[in-house]
C-alpha cells in the first residue's frame, strides 16, 4: 500500500477511538446517574465530560500532523489534475504537440506581427496502411516519429503543431519569402523521407503545402485557406510533392465553385433535358 495512505489510516484509527471515547461515557453517564443521587450523579457527570473533552483535545493533537498531511496531498493532487487539465486542453496526447486550438491562437498572433511568417501544412500518406497490417502501436509510433522530426527541423521561435488525424502544420515566424518557406518545406520533406518502422523500414509519404504572409495573405483566415490550396494541389500532385501557394490556384478553385453552383441552379430550376440517340451498327 503507498505510504501517503498511512496517515489515513492513523485518522480512521484515531476517529474510531473518538467514538468510542463518545459511547462509553454516554454509557457511564446512564449508569451515574441511575445509581447516584441527583446531585451526585450531575457532578460526576460533568466531571466525566471534562474528561472526555480532554481526551478528545489530546486525540486531536496527536492527529494534526496527519490531518496536515492529508489536507498538503489532496492540495498537491488537485494542482496536479489542474496542470494535466491545462496539458490536455491545449497539447495532442500522443504527440505531445500542441493541438488545433493552440494553433488558431499562434496564426492569430502571426497575423498581428509586422514580420510576417510562413505557414507549412503537412499531410502524411498511409498511416491506415501502417495501423492495418502492422497494428495500432506502430501506427502511434510514426505518429510520435513524425512529431520528433518536425521538431528538429524548425527554429527555436518556430511552431509546430498536429491538427489531427494524418495533418500537421509548422508556423515560423519572420520566414516572409517564397524561397524562406520553400526551402524549409523541403527541409522538412527529406526528413520526413527517411526509413521508418522495422526491418530497414519504408520512407514516411508526405505531401506539403505553404504559403507565407504578407505576400500570399494578410490575415490569419486567408493565410489558412492559401496554405490548404497548396496542400490540395500537393495532393493531387501525388507523394512527394511540396507546393508553394499561387493566385492561380484560388481562380481556379473559385472557377470549379462557380460552375457547381451553376449547375446546381440549373438542375434545380429543371434546365436539364435528357436527349436519347440512336447507336445503330452499319456494319
Amino acid at each position: 500500500m503507498p505510504s501517503d495512505e498511512a496517515p489515513l489510516r492513523r485518522l480512521r484509527r484515531v476517529a474510531a477511538l473518538g467514538v468510542s471515547s463518545l459511547l462509553a461515557a454516554a454509557a457511564a453517564a446512564v449508569a451515574l446517574v441511575l445509581l447516584l443521587p441527583a446531585h451526585a450523579a450531575a457532578l460526576a457527570v460533568v466531571m466525566l465530560m471534562l474528561v472526555l473533552v480532554a481526551a478528545l483535545l489530546l486525540a486531536l493533537c496527536l492527529a494534526w500532523p496527519d490531518l496536515r498531511r492529508a489536507a498538503l496531498l489532496r492540495e498537491a493532487v488537485d494542482r496536479t489534475a489542474i496542470r494535466y487539465a491545462a496539458f490536455a486542453w491545449d497539447r495532442n496526447p500522443l504527440t505531445e504537440l500542441p493541438n488545433r486550438f493552440c494553433f488558431q491562437q499562434v496564426l492569430a498572433q502571426l497575423a498581428a506581427q509586422p514580420d510576417g511568417g510562413t505557414l507549412i501544412l503537412v499531410n502524411l500518406a498511409g498511416p491506415q496502411a501502417v495501423n492495418d497490417p502492422l497494428g495500432q502501436g506502430l501506427g502511434d509510433s510514426m505518429l510520435r516519429e513524425v512529431a520528433r522530426r518536425l521538431r528538429n527541423q524548425i527554429r527555436p521561435d518556430d511552431d509546430v503543431f498536429r491538427l489531427g488525424g494524418d495533418e500537421f502544420a509548422v508556423i515560423a515566424t519572420g520566414l516572409r519569402t517564397p524561397e524562406a518557406a520553400g526551402a524549409m518545406a523541403g527541409r522538412i520533406q527529406r526528413a520526413l523521407a527517411a526509413p521508418f518502422g522495422p526491418g530497414g523500414g519504408a520512407p514516411l509519404r508526405a505531401v506539403i503545402g505553404h504559403a507565407h504572409m504578407p505576400g500570399d495573405a494578410q490575415e490569419a483566415d486567408s493565410l489558412c485557406r492559401a496554405a490548404a490550396l497548396a496542400l490540395a494541389q500537393a495532393k493531387r500532385q501525388g507523394n512527394g510533392a511540396v507546393v508553394a501557394y499561387d493566385p492561380a490556384l484560388g481562380e481556379r478553385v473559385a472557377r470549379r465553385l462557380l460552375l457547381r453552383e451553376k449547375l446546381m441552379a440549373a438542375v434545380a430550376a429543371g434546365e436539364f433535358e435528357l436527349a436519347w440517340q440512336a447507336q445503330v451498327d452499319g456494319r
